[in-house]
């Protein structure tokens, strides 16, 4: 059942795709400290994260605009992971932000 087909107008994802090399306890730290901080910053609206065997990942954040996105990335706390990240966790990374101009949800009846 398709639930919603909406327009929207405003709204970022920023989409975080990498490649794992690190420490799994150490990371599991710093990434679950790196989502409360973006699920207490005002303008997240939810993300997405999925990482293969091979070490290959992406996260996909969702924020009320641009300015609640690049506000979040330039917090000092996330700075300070994010130098972790590349001195410890990533062989390498691309980040990308991008406007979310529809969306559609579906969700199967039953399931």
């Amino acid at each position: 059942m398709i639930e919603r087909d909406e327009v929207l107008s405003g709204e970022v994802a920023v989409l975080f795709c990498s490649t794992f090399c690190g420490d799994p306890l150490a990371y599991a730290a710093d990434s679950a400290t790196m989502v409360a901080m973006a699920e207490a910053h005002p303008g997240y609206l939810g993300h997405r994260s999925v990482r293969q065997e091979n070490g290959q990942g992406i996260t996909v954040s969702w924020w009320r605009d641009a300015e609640a996105a690049a506000a979040f990335g330039a917090e000092v706390a996330h700075r300070l992971i994010q130098r972790r990240g590349r001195e410890r966790y990533y062989a390498d990374y691309l980040l990308e932000v991008a406007e979310v101009r529809r969306r559609v949800r579906f969700t199967r009846e039953g399931a």
